[in-house]
């Protein structure tokens, strides 16, 4: 009986159900983070699902922030809460009148499909055409994806 009701606290605590909301976007972080408030006034962090942006201090990392305001900045937007990251940020897709700003921040060529998170084919097919017509980023010929720029800012931090 306690390995059973061990086992269902464990799945309670794994399951997330997605929640949508309605939001206004206040911040915008970089070009996969956004503030937003809801409509309860409380503010919420979150991060695009599925997407990985080049960070600020990358090439394209000040244009995919741009695009990423241009597209949702003091608007309100539909938010699908997907799941929660390790550092507690909220996973969201957004959307404004049922367009995917996530996918479409990948057609503009301004982040990758974060595939260690998604294997979306309509995501994948999106940044591959974004690739072949050298769209945003994929105009450099060799664009570091944001997991490896991280990672390389961390092994220099260690290593002073």
């Amino acid at each position: 009986m306690q390995d059973r009701l061990t086992a269902v606290l464990f799945l309670s605590l794994l399951s997330f159900h997605a929640q949508a909301f309605e939001a206004d976007v206040i911040r915008v972080m970089d070009g996969d983070t956004v503030m937003v408030k809801q409509i309860n006034g409380q503010s919420k962090k979150c991060r695009l699902y599925g997407i990985d942006a080049p960070e600020t201090s990358q090439p394209f990392g000040p244009e995919s922030k741009n695009k990423l305001s241009s597209i949702v900045m003091n608007r309100t937007i539909q938010v699908v809460e997907t799941s929660q990251d390790r550092y507690g940020r909220s996973i969201c897709k957004i959307s404004i009148d049922k367009q995917d700003v996530n996918l479409e921040m990948v057609k503009k060529g301004l982040a990758w499909v974060y595939r260690a998170y998604t294997s979306d084919p309509i995501y994948i097919k999106a940044e591959d055409d974004a690739r072949a017509n050298k769209i945003g980023l994929w105009k450099d010929n060799k664009p570091v994806p944001p997991w490896d720029y991280r990672k390389q800012k961390r092994s220099e931090y260690e290593k002073q």
